[in-house]
């Protein structure tokens, strides 16, 4: 037992390169990440959490945070997904590209999965992958990577046209200045 909490302290440290944000501000947000369910056969919305957080080198990410079905001693477990603000534009890029395949396959009765691309995350890559879920729902199945090379490291989240949409809307907000840190300077 002790080995396996090593070994899950030790992961986590290299994922985060033990750096915790100097600041984390949630945002409001309309994204429902969805998580395979296996007893529904079906992908399902499940608590999604939205943040900004800056580091203290200054770098700043906008972080999805999603639910997933499994918990560990009762804790329950999420999986992550950040869009770093210095690569906004590359991983909006690829959210895009979803949008094309998904009304290209939509008309054309298509079913594939299939890599849109690769996008550079904190300490590693997001690999984004279109999902046919069934002639009339596409996925968009995003994980992370620590190499930049196709293949999950992590179990990995799906997002639908609509959410996809919604992520393009959280990077307008962060692009036009409308989403900013909470100034917690007043709370003293």
């Amino acid at each position: 037992m002790k080995k396996i909490i090593l070994f899950l302290l030790i992961a986590c440290m290299g994922i985060t390169g033990c750096q915790s944000a100097k600041r984390t501000t949630n945002i409001s947000s309309n994204v429902k990440g969805l998580i395979y369910n296996s007893v529904s056969s079906s992908y399902l919305p499940r608590l999604t959490t939205v943040s900004l957080s800056e580091f203290a080198d200054g770098s700043e990410f906008l972080t999805y945070k999603t639910e997933t079905y499994e918990s560990l001693y009762g804790v329950p477990q999420f999986i992550v997904f950040s869009i770093p603000i210095n690569n906004i534009d590359d991983h909006r890029v690829l959210l895009e590209k979803f949008l094309e395949w998904d009304k290209k396959a939509l008309s054309r009765g298509d079913m594939f999965t299939k890599e849109l691309g690769r996008a550079k995350a904190y300490n590693g890559y997001s690999n984004y992958t279109f999902h046919s879920g069934n002639k009339s729902n596409n996925y968009l199945d995003i994980c992370f990577s620590m190499v930049d090379s196709s293949g999950c490291s992590v179990e990995s989240v799906a997002f639908d046209t609509e959410n996809v949409k919604n992520i393009l809307n959280d990077i307008d907000r962060i692009k036009s200045g409308k989403i900013k840190h909470l100034d917690d300077s007043v709370y003293k």
